[in-house]
């Protein structure tokens, strides 16, 4: 009786030991996996830029306004001179 319980015993040691090391295996290999790297990358860069928007846009809001009133100056400019 008593040998078929440390048997038991071993055996659970032995899979317990295995299934660790299957484990630290798969997490390191997760670890190493680069294959959604590309996605964070452009989602911190958009959410960077949104922020920059954000920040600046007074200064965008006016910097555009004075290259379209440019924009429409020539060309009304360039309309008077076809009509």
């Amino acid at each position: 009786m008593k040998k078929k319980y440390w048997e038991k015993v071993e055996r659970m040691k032995e899979t317990g030991v295995c299934t660790v090391r299957r484990l630290l295996r798969r997490s390191g290999a997760l670890l190493r996996d680069e294959s959604g790297m590309g996605t964070i990358e452009m989602v911190l860069l958009i959410v960077v830029l949104i922020t920059l928007v954000l920040i600046f846009r007074t200064r965008i809001s006016k910097v555009l306004d004075k290259i379209l009133d440019q924009i429409n100056s020539s060309a009304s400019g360039v309309w008077e001179n076809y009509v």
